[in-house]
């Protein structure tokens, strides 16, 4: 008899068909941890944004100015419009104006964004966001993206759950 030297073609192939069963497994399971990952780091961000603009309404407030009610970034149905865009801050330092920029929320944007890209790090620039600011001048809920075009999208201070998350789901309770 004959020393045998390796294997047959069928344990090759029955190997082979056991290794593409569990790729069929594991494949759709690794994608759905991709997904959770990228909106549980989307709501990280979000939550660095609102606790950036949270704190430059404080120090305005502090001043004796508020930040005027509405939404900055986002678009009418509620999702990011890409007007706010994390780039790198030109100073580490947080200036309140010394007169009041304005009556709209729109001629805060600029004060605002310097507060935002001083807390975001390099690796996010070119990332978007979107913020709604309440009658009290703080923020209600604020939305983040990698992309405009992006479908994992973090919000605070709900924080996303699913693809395609609104301001108008980060701030309401009765969404999640």
């Amino acid at each position: 008899m004959k020393n045998r030297m390796g294997f047959t073609l069928v344990e090759l192939i029955v190997v082979i068909a056991i290794i593409g069963i569990l790729a069929a497994i594991l494949v759709p399971a690794m994608l759905g941890y991709i997904s959770d990952a990228k909106i549980t780091s989307a709501n990280a961000n979000a939550k660095t944004i609102y606790n950036a603009v949270n704190n430059y309404c404080q120090k305005v407030l502090g001043v004796g100015y508020k930040i005027p009610q509405g939404v900055l970034g986002g678009s009418a149905g509620g999702g990011i419009d890409g007007s706010m865009v994390v780039g790198t801050p030109d100073s580490i330092a947080i200036v309140v104006p010394q007169n009041s920029p304005g009556n709209t929320l729109a001629d805060w944007s600029d004060c605002l964004s310097v507060a935002v890209n001083a807390s975001m790090n390099e690796d996010s620039r070119g990332t978007v966001y979107a913020f709604e600011i309440n009658d009290t001048g703080f923020p209600d809920a604020v939305i983040f993206s990698k992309t405009e075009e992006e479908v994992y999208i973090g919000g605070y201070p709900i924080p996303a759950n699913e693809t395609g998350w609104t301001l108008s789901k980060a701030a309401d309770s009765s969404e999640t």
